[in-house]
């Protein structure tokens, strides 16, 4: 785990970029609702990606996997950030590029909205093509697949009868 995370270190030393569209996207949801970070990562590389991808002042709360009993792809990160935004789990979207995030997220009763940062990734097995965006770089708006369906936020939990965001 050393090796790995000054392997980590090393390439954010770099400089991290953010997705293209990312900060955008980021900046119009903080503009409207509440956000924050729920990350897998420990808080040093969490804290030095955001400053280094020029998100860091984007959030005023954000949570590291060290931070919580149970990581990803158990539900306590997002389940810290709805209670640290007071903002209730089903009303709320987890903008998600792993299959462990994916995951959390469902478990912890979030809309999930697919950001696959690795074109091509195939993260969603359990619902293939209902929760994918496109690349955030291709402008903000309706997506539509290849059957010029327009995509979508996946709808909640089966019982959930609210949509929202937060």
């Amino acid at each position: 785990m050393t090796e790995l995370l000054g392997g980590v270190r090393k390439e954010l030393a770099r400089g991290a970029v953010a997705l293209p569209g990312a900060a955008e996207l980021v900046r119009a949801c903080r503009a409207a609702v509440p956000v924050a970070v729920a990350s897998n990562s420990p808080r040093e590389p969490l804290d030095t990606a955001l400053g280094s991808a020029g998100l860091a002042d984007c959030f005023t709360h954000s949570f590291a996997a060290d931070e919580v009993p149970s990581p990803k792809p158990a539900p306590d990160l997002c389940l810290t950030a709805c209670g640290a935004l007071g903002a209730a789990p089903k009303r709320s979207v987890a903008f998600e590029d792993s299959a462990t995030g994916i995951s959390s997220a469902r478990a912890a009763g979030l809309y999930v909205a697919v950001v696959p940062s690795l074109p091509g990734a195939a993260l969603d097995r359990h619902r293939p093509g209902r929760t994918r965006i496109a690349g955030l770089g291709q402008g903000i708006g309706p997506r539509r697949d290849a059957r010029g369906r327009r995509g979508r936020v996946e709808s909640p939990p089966a019982g959930s009868s609210q949509r929202g965001r937060a």
